[in-house]
């Protein structure tokens, strides 16, 4: 599933994983609520997350096989990662100075951007948006900085200021909520595995279908507030962040492997030669998780098969509507 920013309120036939977070899995901190409805310190349209449509510079060889590879779940893996989100309302930090990546509060942070020696590798960290190539400094989330500290720290980035920010230091995170979802995804996967005829098979796609755009519809609601309890949009930027910075990672280790990459593309798509695969899923330490059937949030997903230098196909991602959500709640 590609990340989506819409801001655009969520369809009543969607499941509703934004009221499942809201009533059932709250991020409390000692018993305590989150600021549900904390002031917004920063437009939301001015908060850039990574994004990318990169395609290696380097000459392979003409109608190589290619194979898409896509992450599994990318934002509810990224919930269920630890990252932090916070539980207060963010306030005031302005400039910081030798910020190291564990001490990295939730939050908003306002940088220069750095130079980038090894694009004919791979993508900026930052992505290769219109923010990136024009602008000379951009609001990031948490997410996004602590992957720039690293590469940074590791000689791997070029020098950045960080000139303004909005952070807390009371934070919690989305672990329980991630659990209640994974948990429901893997009763609708099973669901789809022990289907036995086309209409099941078909009723149990719906299902699953209907929960992932569900929970991404959770973190876009949270953007603008309506109809919803939740009006945080650091904690969708957070999420969005950390999903993008965990698909680039998975790209630069695979970079690692003395592999190119051949294109990148939305927060979650990567491509690679098809002749690699194997062989690079093979070594003691793989660059990341490798898991065809699509069960493992974070798991990398053989998508499709293309030749290099034509454009991949595209997915149809049908939208299901179902009457039963909240049966599974």
């Amino acid at each position: 599933m590609s990340v989506s920013h819409s801001t655009e309120k969520p369809r009543r036939d969607l499941f509703p994983a934004l009221r499942i977070m809201e009533s059932r899995t709250q991020p409390l901190r000692y018993g305590r609520e989150p600021h549900w409805r904390a002031p917004v310190v920063v437009d939301p349209e001015h908060v850039y997350t990574p994004t990318w449509d990169w395609t290696t510079p380097r000459d392979l060889p003409e109608n190589a096989p290619v194979t898409v590879l896509h992450v599994t779940a990318a934002c509810l893996d990224a919930m269920g990662s630890d990252v932090k989100i916070a539980h207060a309302q963010l306030k005031r930090t302005g400039p910081l100075k030798g910020v190291v990546p564990a001490a990295v509060n939730p939050g908003y942070y306002k940088i220069t951007v750095p130079y980038w020696a090894f694009s004919g590798t791979i993508v900026h960290p930052l992505g290769n948006g219109t923010p990136v190539q024009l602008d000379q400094t951009l609001w990031i989330a948490a997410p996004t900085l602590v992957n720039l500290l690293t590469l940074s720290d590791a000689g791997h980035l070029g020098y950045f200021k960080i000139i303004d920010s909005y952070t807390s230091d009371v934070t919690v995170t989305f672990t329980s909520w991630s659990d209640r979802l994974g948990s429901i995804r893997r009763e609708y996967m099973d669901r789809l595995d022990l289907a036995h005829t086309e209409t099941d098979r078909k009723g149990a796609q719906a299902h699953l279908d209907m929960f992932d755009e569900g929970y991404a519809a959770a973190l876009s609601a949270m953007l603008t507030g309506e109809r919803c309890k939740t009006h945080r949009p650091d904690w969708a930027h957070t999420i969005y962040a950390q999903a993008a910075v965990e698909t680039w990672r998975k790209a630069w280790q695979w970079t690692t492997c003395s592999k190119p990459l051949v294109s990148m593309s939305d927060a979650d798509e990567i491509a690679v030669l098809s002749a690699d695969i194997l062989g690079v899923l093979g070594l003691p330490k793989p660059p990341f998780r490798y898991d065809p059937t699509g069960r493992v949030p974070g798991a990398m997903q053989p998508q499709h098969t293309t030749v290099f230098g034509c454009e991949p196909a595209q997915r149809a991602d049908s939208l299901a509507t179902i009457e039963d959500a909240e049966d599974d709640l």
